[in-house]
């Protein structure tokens, strides 16, 4: 499974890109739960501090973004 990342800046303007292949995923939830992860981890070796996070599975999107997450739907 593969995920992509775009990097944009505050006027919505593309800086960089970034593809990653997770060998052995097939689970898409799974698969976009690790891309939010890297996406984390990504940001934070730019040392960003505000960022905005956006995905296309909405249970990760849900999950991730709830105060008490749920993690039974991994």
């Amino acid at each position: 499974m593969g995920v992509g990342m775009v990097l944009r800046n505050e006027f919505g303007n593309f800086i960089v890109g970034r593809t990653l292949i997770f060998q052995g995923c097939v689970d898409f939830k799974i698969g976009e739960a690790m891309g939010f992860l890297e996406a984390v981890s990504w940001a934070k070796s730019m040392n960003l501090e505000k960022v905005v996070i956006e995905g296309d599975a909405k249970v990760v999107v849900e999950t991730v973004g709830s105060r008490a997450l749920n993690f039974t739907v991994f």
